[in-house]
This record gives structure tokens, C-alpha cells and sequence, in this order.
């Protein structure tokens, strides 16, 4: 789970741990644009969606924010298909780091990753509990190298 000090930063941004979110809005915008719908993607979104948190100065070279909405479409779930075939898992966008400078996302198993508007990608966590914890603490990601063509 979390450590007491993500706990405090996330409760400082207005989370808890018994927070529960009106997904139905952002179910219909992921569903309508072609974006797959999984557990994973609900359990996110019931507890994290509309959450933002700084993180504090020297923690993480890669953003200084991280927010759980999704306010544009970088891109169409047709662009993440080098993606999903190169892990072969479906993924699903939860949020940006660092005003979508950094895409998150979801697979179908709960494992993070982020993906920037060059199309880096990276797995950021094994779960977004270990995604967070990873984000605050500066770790380094584990970089996947995408074949496009």
C-alpha cells in the first residue's frame, strides 16, 4: 500500500483512503473515444479521479505534478496500439504528470505507465498504490523500447 508519507501527501491534496468518485462521466468520454473499460480503470478513477498532487522539489526528475483527469486526448486509443502490442496488454489513459507533459496509463492487470508526447513509454509501477509511491520517491522507471513504424 502506501507509505505514511504518500498518505500525507495525498491527504494534504484532499484524498483518503475511503474516497469514492462519481466515475460515470469520465467512463462515457474514455468509452465514447475507443478507449477499453477495465477493473483496473474503475478502481482508479473511484479513488483517485479529479485528485492532483504536487510532489515535493528533489523527488522526481521526470514531473512535478501528478493529476488523475482526463481533460484532452493526446491522442486516439488507435495511437496506442504499438503500445499495447509491444507489452500485449490493453492500456487505458488515467491522468498526466506535469500539465500532459506525461501521459499515465493503465493495462488491463493495474500496472502504471507513463508515455510523454514524444512516445517515451515506461512502466512507473506495478499498481498505482506502487506507481505513486514510485513518482514521490524520485525512482527510476522501467524504460520500454516501442518498435514504431
Amino acid at each position: 500500500m502506501l507509505s505514511e508519507r504518500a498518505k500525507a501527501i495525498l491527504q494534504n491534496n484532499g484524498w483518503d483512503p475511503a474516497r469514492q468518485r462519481d466515475i460515470s462521466k469520465v467512463k462515457s468520454k474514455l468509452v465514447g473515444a475507443g478507449f477499453p473499460w477495465f477493473p483496473a480503470v474503475e478502481q482508479i478513477f473511484t479513488e483517485f479521479l479529479d485528485l492532483s498532487f504536487p510532489y515535493p522539489y528533489d523527488c522526481s526528475p521526470y514531473c512535478q505534478a501528478a493529476s488523475f483527469e482526463i481533460v484532452a486526448f493526446l491522442f486516439t486509443a488507435s495511437d496506442l496500439e504499438a503500445y499495447t502490442n509491444a507489452i500485449s496488454k490493453q492500456l487505458c489513459p488515467i491522468g498526466d504528470c506535469e500539465d500532459t507533459m506525461f501521459v499515465m496509463l493503465t493495462d488491463s492487470d493495474g500496472m502504471i505507465y507513463m508515455m510523454d508526447d514524444c512516445g517515451e513509454f515506461a512502466r512507473i509501477g506495478d499498481s498505482i498504490y506502487d506507481a505513486i509511491e514510485g513518482l514521490l520517491s524520485g525512482r527510476e522507471p522501467l524504460w520500454i523500447r516501442i518498435p514504431i513504424s
